[in-house]
């Protein structure tokens, strides 16, 4: 888990995952919001190939709309993770188990849309996502790094209203306000090489915050169109409880349970995407993702009660990221007027720097690869199935004296060395339907002049 700073006798060690999926993008972001997306890699996120899912990305997907439509995206992910301790972990660790078998825990995310059109200028739309989530256990126990992590399980709620606005036949533009909950908890063994497990907990970490997303889509050629999308940063004051073994002689007057709290801001994004027309077949796809994690760095716990521990800092949560990256690129290829195929393939780039690796959060460079499809089975029904697999970089963790991540305290001077081996794979089915009868009026475009 994330490093933590000694208060006198004691440290206690947690990660926050901005808020069970396991974190299937970079640090402890999702990238989970569309079946369409998980068909090709994400590449054309927030374009009109998208449909109403691609709001998440770029808001004025709204306008796209002709009269009221809804999209339902559920996504099925699997990571799997595997730490491994390496000669050099402390003996009285390593004596507890090398293999953490695996960490990763599968959830289902859905993802939800819907827009309805006001008049030919004017369109609405809400989206309901989850954008941040962590979900690590291992499976073997005791095992060296259960002083690190044992669970870390968190989940976000992200709600979206928008307004787009048609300014002409080649310019949209949106934007709308965003509401964010964050619940988490998070465990670990608070004794340094002991097999019998005395949990530090903390728990009940929950806020909500508002923010805001951006986004213009721009059609300058024929077959040709641009997204751009931005989401803001949201500021989150988690409050929740800190939890010891009642043993007063370790932990003095820190034993038991006491309220905290911590302020974290999750990080803003924002994407450049493309879809261009090759021929009435094949369309390409491209996009660049940019999301601010260099924002999450130290997040310190303070205890707020009315006592005499009040105001003190029993822990730090120490991150420390970059910022991360997505490239991804792919194509669709229109086989006939119901059947889309499609594929993709992406590079992340992982917020989480080498040494700064932490056993909730084994996470590291990635390699996407996408296949999918969409089949309209006629003018209102339109489904939608995607499939990707991650291939995620090999990493290491160190922690202890003299290693990058030095002495924090949670394992009382020894040291662990791991490496860590993973990759993901996702499942995303959606369904598309729109109410109502024929499109709304098209814009009113200028006449066509024919001289004889």
């Amino acid at each position: 888990m994330a490093k933590a700073r000694r208060i006198g006798p004691f440290v206690l060690t947690a990660a926050i995952a901005a808020l069970p999926v396991g974190a299937h993008a970079g640090g402890f972001g999702n990238r989970l919001q569309s079946a369409v997306g998980a068909g090709d890699a994400f590449a054309g996120a927030g374009t009109s190939d998208f449909g109403l899912s691609g709001m998440f990305w770029n808001p004025a997907a709204v306008n796209d709309v002709d009269d009221f439509e809804t999209s339902s995206n559920y996504t099925l992910a699997v990571p799997q993770a595997r730490i491994r301790a390496q000669p050099g972990t402390s003996a009285p660790l390593l004596g507890l188990g090398a293999d953490s078998g695996d960490v990763g825990q599968g959830a289902l995310v859905p993802g939800s849309y819907l827009a309805y059109r006001i008049n030919p200028q004017w369109a609405v739309g809400l989206s309901v996502n989850s954008p941040f989530g962590l979900a690590t256990k291992p499976a073997n126990l005791p095992w060296a790094g259960q002083n690190l992590s044992i669970t870390a399980k968190a989940l976000s709620v992200d709600v979206a209203a928008v307004i787009g606005y048609k300014v002409n036949d080649w310019l949209s533009v949106a934007a709308g306000p965003r509401w964010l909950y964050a619940d988490a908890r998070f465990t670990r063994d608070v004794i340094p090489g002991d097999a019998a497990i005395e949990p530090g907990i903390l728990s009940g970490l929950k806020d909500s915050g508002w923010g805001y997303t951006l986004g213009a889509t721009i059609k300058p050629w024929e077959g040709g169109e641009i997204a751009l999308g931005y989401r803001s940063r949201v500021d989150l004051s988690l409050k929740g409880d800190l939890s010891l073994p009642d043993i007063p002689a370790i932990f003095g007057p820190l034993a038991g349970t006491h309220p905290v709290v911590g302020d974290i801001t999750l990080p803003d994004q924002a994407t450049v995407s493309f879809s261009q027309k090759l021929s009435p077949e094949w369309t390409l796809l491209g996009s660049v993702e940019w999301k601010d994690w260099s924002l999450v760095q130290d997040v310190p716990f303070y205890i707020r009660n009315s006592g005499p521990l009040n105001g003190l800092n029993p822990t730090t949560l120490t991150f420390r990221y970059k910022d991360g990256w997505n490239l991804a690129l792919g194509a669709e290829y229109h086989w006939n007027d119901q059947l889309t195929l499609r594929g993709g393939a992406s590079y992340e780039i992982s917020p989480i720097k080498n040494e700064q690796r932490e056993v909730s959060i084994p996470d590291g460079d990635r390699i996407w690869v996408s296949a999918g499809a969409s089949y309209a089975f006629n003018d209102h029904f339109t489904f939608d199935v995607g499939y990707s697999h991650a291939f995620v970089k090999d990493g290491s963790i160190k922690v202890g004296p003299g290693t990058p991540n030095g002495d924090s305290g949670e394992l009382a001077g020894l040291t662990f060395l791991g490496e860590t081996t993973g990759s993901v794979d996702v499942v995303s089915v959606g369904i598309r339907y729109k109410f109502g009868g024929a499109a709304v009026a098209a814009l009113p475009q200028q006449p066509v002049v024919a001289k004889y």
